[in-house]
């Protein structure tokens, strides 16, 4: 399953806009894994051992693996992106807390 997270707001992106093309990734990453394992659904088994072992779904279960770490590098990314503003902040129409 994808974990969750929390919804980009227009004034999130004005003062960080890198978190739109994380958020892409991220979702990209997702479909993926999903791809992968419908491919190859001996990989959403609990235990690793029981996939077979050939060239395919080694590739295929390296790809889940560094798949899985990249998200992990973006959500520290994104997090440090929240936690530092980089961009000025000039007021706008959506600095209200509905963002429509």
């Amino acid at each position: 399953m994808s974990d969750s997270l929390p919804c980009l707001t227009p004034l999130d992106l004005t003062d960080h806009p890198e978190l739109a093309v994380l958020e892409i990734l991220h979702s990209a990453l997702d479909t993926a894994k999903f791809a992968i394992i419908a491919a190859h659904p001996e990989l959403d088994d609990a235990d690793p051992e029981a996939a077979p072992i050939d060239i395919e779904v080694l590739a295929a279960e390296n790809i889940l693996a560094a798949a899985h770490e990249l998200k992990r590098v973006i959500a520290e990314y994104r997090g440090a992106v929240r936690t530092a503003p980089r961009w000025p902040h000039q007021p706008s129409r959506y600095d209200s807390d509905d963002p429509f």
